[in-house]
């Protein structure tokens, strides 16, 4: 949230929400207390993200990715700062490229978004594209979620639709109609 320099409402209100959605009202009250006492500390990101590293699976941390996007993208505009500091953290928390990449297009739109959400090349068989799209589709379908809490599901819910919407453009494009 501070990546640019200033903590904006935008940004504050989308993860107030967010922790609404998780916790209810009153423990989100309270983390949002501590979270305002967090900014004004100073942090070592390295020492943070190998913490992180080594207490979440790769899930976990692949989904605070995509949330630090979300917060990013909160006023509009994912700024220069804010991709760089993403995707430093995204490398110290043990991130794959491609997995940061595919992440990455779902908020940074470039004539290669589409294939790299689906984590293939603009050159891709029709073939080669259903496997990614299958592949991925079997990571963020949302019957596959049941563990996961409501906000989790959410995200994972976007994500599904974005990785449809790309599967769709590449077809439009390339004039496939499978």
């Amino acid at each position: 949230m501070n990546a640019d320099g200033s903590v904006l409402k935008s940004e504050l209100e989308l993860v107030k929400a967010m922790l609404v959605r998780t916790y209810g009202e009153d423990e989100a009250r309270l983390l949002l207390l501590r979270l305002r006492d967090y900014l004004k500390e100073s942090h070592n990101l390295s020492e943070v993200c190998r913490n992180l590293r080594m207490r979440m699976s790769y899930s976990p941390r692949l989904e605070l990715v995509h949330v630090l996007f979300r917060i990013s993208r909160a006023d509009g505009d994912i700024s220069a700062s804010e991709l760089s500091l993403i995707q430093q953290i995204a490398t110290q928390l043990g991130i794959s490229t491609p997995d940061y990449l595919s992440i990455r297009a779902m908020f940074v739109s470039s004539p290669d978004s589409d294939y790299q959400i689906l984590e293939i090349t603009a050159s891709a068989t029709e073939e080669e594209a259903k496997k990614a799209y299958r592949k991925m589709v079997m990571r963020f379908h949302p019957d596959r979620l049941q563990g996961l809490d409501e906000s989790e599901k959410k995200a994972a819910e976007a994500k599904f639709i974005k990785v449809q919407q790309a599967y769709d453009n590449i077809k439009k494009a390339k004039g496939w109609k499978g």
